[in-house]
């Protein structure tokens, strides 16, 4: 359960290192049914983590307090999708918990990205990601993060998107 307050520390941790009860707390984030259309489910972002190549895709945990409240991928290398580029990581399947949205825990865990990049991924120099454009709340987080839109939106899985990029 999310406290009252809002967290003083988030950070990321990558799942395949999270304790058997911070895993089963991960497997158990649920978001609103139409942020799904969004973020896709979360079982296949598990099992994308789990069956990819460990040096070129990691799931990470977000961690509020060091209580797990949202999730998201990274891939880079051979895996990452074309969009993304050349030493770049690419930023998908992004959520939190919807017990713990609204406190700025996306936003604080994006800011967090250039950090773990430069201790597990040093050779990325930046970081994309495709929004859906009817995903306001996203794009909004994304910004305040620091990415910036380039280029024009493109056909989607479920409508136009955005690729967005921050540099590192």
């Amino acid at each position: 359960m999310a406290p009252a307050a809002s967290p003083a520390l988030v950070t990321l941790c990558a799942q395949r290192h999270l304790p058997p009860e911070a895993w089963q707390a991960l497997q158990a984030l649920a978001i609103a049914p139409e942020q799904l259309d969004f973020a896709g489910p979360l079982a296949r972002a598990l099992a994308r983590c789990a069956e990819g190549p460990a040096d070129e895709v990691v799931g990470l945990a977000i961690l509020a307090d060091g209580a797990v409240c949202g999730h998201l991928v990274l891939s880079t290398g051979a895996v990452r999708p074309d969009w993304a580029g050349v030493r770049c990581a690419a930023l998908s399947a992004m959520r939190i918990d919807r017990a713990w949205q609204g406190r700025g825990l996306g936003t604080r865990a994006l800011q967090a990205l250039p950090a773990w990049l430069a201790a597990h991924w040093p050779q990325v120099g930046r970081v994309a990601l495709c929004v859906d454009m009817a995903n306001l709340a996203a794009r909004r987080a994304y910004a305040r993060a620091g990415f910036v839109a380039v280029g024009a939106p493109r056909a989607g899985r479920i409508g136009p998107e955005q690729v967005m990029v921050r540099e590192l």
